[in-house]
């Protein structure tokens, strides 16, 4: 039986291309079967049933004959033959296709499969056909360029592999898509010989991806016949603009080489530019057609099943907006595709609309562009984690989707390798990780050697997966020897830090400051080298969970605050040892040796003062605690992105905010104050020699001829260590201070949103959606912070503790709350004005950004508070996002 039920099994498609007739194995099988049974080929799983297929179910069963009135499913060739995808077509006509194509295309983007946007569209099925045409090679060229779009998007999400099923369909159900815009490795410019490939090809036209060189082609076609076809330039506009996408995609990849990531990243700006200007030509020239579309087939469908990306709220609004484009009517049907749905149930997809793709790709380019801006970290060989972290959360602001957030994570993660395999940036993770702890800037980082894999476990030892979806990092078996630190570019490496210099080394660091710390070991090198190795999946782990969309990202981010309060004890340990101070120590201890005219670098002669400090004491805790407790504020942040809060649960989410900042504040202040001292020490540092030099200077006068000349110089010298540009300890402390100020800002405006919603909550304002009686105070709490009590430092808070803050005071009214909820407020505001006084270098972007919306959000909300004092009767109201992601603007409402 089961022989007959499964002889098409293995079969070939051109053999099972038609219905068979299985009624004599229906038949059997009753007669031997009981209920329950069923019949399975041998590798059958439970999991299988998911995908079962429910014959003759219109919600599951694709193959199904259509109710009456619905048209049957009809195969490309008679839909040619009908004329639906004429081959022949009008400048206009041509416009609205692409443009069609083109709102199919980010729809996929956003989540639906091929089969239901992109290869609706009838002239993607067979390009051959489109040769015939007498009208140029316009057409072919176009849906040539699409197809290789296409292949290149999902080359870009399957290697960056940060998507997620709701966020991307990998699937291409038998479409040939074609080439890629770059080849499979991604790595076109291994060769210093290939740099300008394709600037050369592009001229003649010789050795280019065959989708460019249609585009290439078109373009010289449309421009020798200006005037004659294409009259009002849309059509052009069009070829221009996937041209300039190719050229970025190109550009994007090949920016994972990173002694080119600067050259790259340009070129992708000025392809993104071209992109961008023909992008607003095309929104200009736009067909008439859509406007003649029959209402009734215009209309979106408010059913939709399948993933879809909601990262985007406004995008996603703007794709339900009424069609202008008819999915059914010139070059496209929405049927043609679902005997290639398999095992799924029919699905109606809510296409963009032609100005929502438009929306959707000038967004799309803004987010590519963004993405150019990590090439500076990519080329240094020297990026930071808290620095990389900073630039992912900022760009995670703008909700980008995930075709951009892939390209972001082939430029992070799978750069080319060096110094030991790919990690972060092209290195061990921990390299970032060393180089975000250690504030030592009188030298570079020292060079240490990480254990091999096979002496050390890398696993973090938690209870959880850390959001790492069975991630399985690179083989680095090839590698014998993996070193970190240093000074990847310039002449000068930093000093290493163990003695061992036996067996094979294949990556050899550039070691040009000698020193006996070359030979010797530092007391505590083996802890700090084992703490190290245990930070590189951690810190991988926690880029990825950055990467990754709003909602998956908060959960990976729950799930690696147990993971990093491991790696915080690691971190304990490699301090007892002593390793930081004894190679201040010793730093100084060897340069005051061999100091000189020409070595007088302060901060290296005073590193002693350095080793003396807090920050010296519990370098690796203080840094380890600090990336765990700005993970756990990011999960908490996360939520109201999400919009997870209720209203009666903002008191207590802000009030573990703000306790979670001033941890985060006192650790940044132990940097601080260490930092401060050390750059004391240096500017009062004064050398011996020069100030027993009036010898040396006087024999000097009477050698070097004109008297002073020895004196000028060394003023000279002098002035040009000045102030006109921050030595790099000055630059730390700049950045520790704006950080600093930037966490007051927000722990300030925390305090008046706990003032304020603990005032509406104890006034007994309503507010929507109001609170339910189904799960107490207590309960809500453990939901939001239960996962924190995985954490040591800081410690845990519990909802005791919560309940004894809100508790009033004697004398404390509502309206008492109110008003200190404005002071609050005013405070903010004050402190925003400030800092955005400062010169343009003083803030980051980010940072400049994130303060006008915190500015303008406590702007509403002290005039909310007046109102509420002033108005009892109001309820009020959480506009979330209206100028910042994580304090929402209070709106006051009269009931009704």
């Amino acid at each position: 039986l089961e022989v007959r039920a499964m002889s098409g099994v293995g079969a070939s498609v051109e053999e099972c291309d038609a219905w068979l007739p299985i009624d004599e194995v229906l038949s059997t099988a009753r007669l031997v079967m009981r209920s329950g049974q069923m019949i399975h080929p041998p590798g059958f799983q439970l999991y299988h049933s998911m995908n079962a297929l429910q014959i003759l179910d219109p919600k599951m069963d694709v193959g199904m004959a259509p109710p009456n009135g619905e048209p049957h499913m009809k195969s490309l060739v008679v839909l040619i033959n009908e004329n639906r995808a004429p081959v022949e077509l009008t400048d206009d006509d041509q416009i609205y296709v692409f443009d069609a194509l083109l709102a199919c295309e980010a729809t996929w983007h956003c989540g639906q499969a091929l089969a239901t946007t992109v290869y609706t569209c009838l002239y993607m099925h067979d390009l051959d056909r489109l040769e015939k045409t007498g009208r140029g090679p316009v057409m072919r060229a176009y849906f040539h360029a699409t197809q290789s779009s296409v292949a290149t998007v999902r080359h870009a999400v399957s290697t960056g592999d940060v998507w997620e099923e709701e966020d991307f369909v990998l699937h291409v159900a038998g479409f040939d898509v074609g080439e890629a815009a770059i080849g499979e490795d991604g790595d076109a410019d291994a060769d210093e010989g290939n740099k300008n490939k394709d600037k050369q090809a592009k001229n003649k036209n010789e050795n280019v991806n065959p989708a460019l060189a249609g585009l290439l082609a078109a373009e010289a076609w449309l421009l020798d016949n200006a005037g004659v076809e294409d009259r009002h330039g849309g059509l052009l506009a069009r070829i221009r603009f996937r041209i300039a996408l190719h050229e970025t995609f190109v550009a994007l990849f090949r920016m994972a080489n990173p002694a080119m990531a600067l050259e790259r990243a340009s070129d992708a700006k000025k392809a993104l530019a071209e992109a961008k200007r023909n992008l607003a030509k095309m929104k200009k020239t736009k067909s008439t057609r859509g406007a003649r579309v029959p209402p009734s087939e215009s209309a979106t469908t408010e059913t939709q099943t399948g993933t879809k990306n909601t990262t985007d709220t406004k995008t996603t609004e703007t794709a339900k907006t009424q069609l202008d484009w008819d999915p059914n009517g010139l070059g496209f049907d929405r049927k043609i595709n679902l005997s290639l749905m398999g095992p799924s149930p029919p699905r109606v997809v809510s296409l963009f609309a032609i100005d929502a793709s438009f929306v959707y790709f000038e967004k799309l380019l803004d987010e590519l562009t963004r993405v150019c801006d990590v090439a500076p970290m990519l080329a240094s060989g020297r990026g930071t984690l808290h620095e990389l972290l900073a630039f992912l959360s900022w760009t995670s602001d703008f909700a980008p989707s995930i075709v951009s957030r892939s390209f972001l994570a082939n430029a992070v993660l799978r750069p080319k390798q060096r110094n030991g395999g790919n990690g972060i940036l092209g290195k061990p993770g921990a390299d970032a990780a060393l180089r975000s702890a250690w504030l030592f800037t009188g030298e570079p980082v020292f060079v240490i050697e990480l254990p091999r894999e096979s002496d050390v476990d890398v696993d973090l030892g938690g209870t959880g997966d850390g959001g790492g979806d069975d991630f399985d990092g690179d083989d680095e078996s090839s590698v014998d020897r993996v070193f970190i630190g240093g000074q990847t570019c310039g002449p000068a490496g930093g000093a290493l830090a163990h003695a061992d210099r036996g067996g094979v080394q294949k990556t050899t660091p550039d070691l040009s400051l000698k020193m006996p710390l070359d030979s010797k070991p530092v007391d505590g090198n083996e802890e700090v080298s084992f703490f190290l190795s245990k930070t590189s999946l951690a810190v991988e782990l926690l880029v990825r969970a950055y990467l990754s969309n709003v909602s998956r990202s908060r959960r990976k981010l729950r799930r690696l605050v147990g993971e990093w309060s491991l790696v915080v004890d690691h971190a304990n340990i490699a301090d007892v040892a002593g390793f930081a101070p004894n190679y201040l120590n010793a730093v100084q201890h060897e340069a005051s040796k061999r100091i000189d005219a020409k070595n007088k670098n302060k901060e290296v002669l005073t590193a002693g003062a350095l080793a003396k400090t807090p920050w010296a004491r519990r370098v690796f805790q203080t840094w380890a605690s600090g990336v765990l407790v700005r993970a756990m504020l990011a999960h908490l942040t996360l939520g109201f992105t999400l919009e997870l809060y209720l209203p009666h649960e903002l008191c207590m989410v802000y009030w573990y905010q703000e306790y979670l900042m001033e941890d985060l504040q006192r650790k940044l202040r132990v940097a601080e104050v260490s930092l401060e001292t050390h750059a004391e020490a240096a500017s009062n540092y004064t050398d011996e020699k020069s100030a027993t030099g009036g010898s040396n200077s006087k024999s000097a006068k009477k050698k070097g001829g004109k008297k002073g000349n020895s004196d000028k110089k060394d003023k000279k010298d002098d002035d040009d260590s000045d102030d006109s540009v921050l030595s790099p300890l000055h630059v730390h402390l700049l950045n520790l201070k704006m950080e600093g100020h930037v966490l007051e800002v927000h722990k300030t405006m925390c305090k008046g949103m706990i003032r304020f919603t603990g005032g509406l909550d104890f006034g007994k304002r309503t507010w929507r959606p109001s609170r339910d009686d189904h799960t107490d105070s207590e309960q809500n709490f453990w939901q939001r912070f239960g996962v924190f009590h995985a954490v040591k430092d800081p410690h845990p808070l519990s909802h005791d503790d919560f309940a004894k803050y809100i508790t009033l005071g004697d004398g404390v009214t509502v309206d008492r709350l109110f008003a200190l909820a404005g002071e609050c407020f005013a405070s903010v505001r004050t402190l925003c004005a400030r800092l955005l006084e400062l010169p343009p270098e003083a803030l980051s972007q980010a940072q400049r950004e994130d303060l006008v919306g915190v500015d303008k959000t406590a702007a509403a909300n002290a005039a909310a508070a007046k109102l509420a004092a002033a108005a009892p009767t109001m309820r009020a109201e959480f506009a979330h996002k209206a100028y910042h992601p994580t304090f929402p603007t209070v709106k006051m409402k009269r009931e009704g």
